[in-house]
């Protein structure tokens, strides 16, 4: 900033409070109860991944199908 002094320092603490919700209206009623300052809450998306196992499981009944020649 131009034309400004540094004359000292002021320590603060601060923390971020992340709450997660099923809906908006309940993250919007808890967002208002804590910042009450005309925010709104974010949205974020959650990747869900499956394991299944490598390889995977040979069928039980392959003995039930006949084979036949090509």
């Amino acid at each position: 900033m131009t034309g400004s002094f540094l004359i000292g320092t002021v320590k603060v603490y601060s923390t971020l409070v992340l709450l997660s919700f099923p809906t908006i209206e309940e993250c919007t009623e808890a967002h208002n109860e804590i910042y009450d300052d005309g925010t709104k809450c974010f949205v974020t998306y959650k990747r869900i991944y499956e394991k299944v196992s490598i390889p995977m499981a040979r069928p039980d009944n392959l003995g039930e199908f006949p084979i036949e020649d090509r």
